[in-house]
């Protein structure tokens, strides 16, 4: 009897055990999210407006004769309105070219965005009643350092980078998640400029389709150091989507 009872209690350990390493998605605990307020900012995009340019705020075709499509804007894009922490404070919308991936080297741009074909994404200002590029990071360093503010420097990672900021994040117990903690973007001073993190979140190509934090270093200077792409979460729903 007792040698029953000891195997009975034996097998009952191994069953629950067992479960245990089988618990369903839903009581896996999920990261711990810190979240932070998103700075209350915005961009005026205005003057590029009626100019040739369409009216859609995404992807705005641009004519070859209108004074963008001179500059060599293919498109333009509304930037987000946290860039509006830049200062000078210049009325502003993305400039897009596209190129061709085997292009060697795409033209000079802040950043790129490429899947089957690219887009080159610089910045058109409206200063002193003229439309200006900003073609590269010189030139936005040129244009807008000293970096002084951290509302100052999250604008200036932004638009220098292509990465995003993420505000009021939620962890979605049915995604994939390669961290134990999350915190929103925020901005830390560091003594010769502020550390950002922002997070890389672009599609293409097919999937897993990895959910990536990047820290960038902004110096007061204006230069820029991106650190390591690193994995926080997938979509399992989009393991085997392919975008081009």
């Amino acid at each position: 009897m007792i040698m029953k009872k000891k195997i009975w209690l034996a097998v009952v350990f191994l069953l629950s055990a067992a479960c245990l390493c089988r618990a369903p998605s839903f009581l896996t605990p999920g990261p711990k999210v810190t979240n932070h307020p998103a700075p209350a900012l915005k961009v005026e995009p205005s003057p590029f407006q009626n100019i040739g340019c369409g009216a859609s705020p995404d992807y705005q075709p641009c004519e070859a004769t209108s004074p963008l499509g001179e500059l060599g804007c293919t498109n333009i894009r509304d930037t987000s309105p946290l860039l509006g922490g830049l200062d000078p404070a210049y009325p502003m919308v993305y400039c897009l070219s596209r190129y061709q991936r085997s292009a060697d080297p795409p033209d000079p741009a802040l950043f790129h965005r490429a899947c089957l074909t690219g887009q080159n994404y610089r910045l058109a200002l409206y200063k002193d009643g003229q439309t200006q590029l900003v073609n590269d990071l010189a030139e936005l360093q040129a244009t807008f350092a000293p970096i002084e503010t951290p509302d100052e420097a999250l604008s200036y990672a932004l638009a220098a980078t292509g990465l995003e900021a993420q505000f009021g994040y939620q962890a979605d117990s049915t995604f994939r998640y390669q961290v134990k903690q999350i915190e929103d973007t925020h901005v830390t001073y560091t003594g010769n400029g502020y550390l950002v993190n922002l997070f890389d979140g672009y599609l293409c190509g097919c999937g897993p389709h990895t959910f990536f934090s990047v820290d960038v270093t902004v110096s007061r200077e204006g230069e820029i150091e991106v650190g390591k792409r690193l994995p926080v979460s997938e979509d399992p729903k989009m393991d085997g989507l392919c975008i081009d």
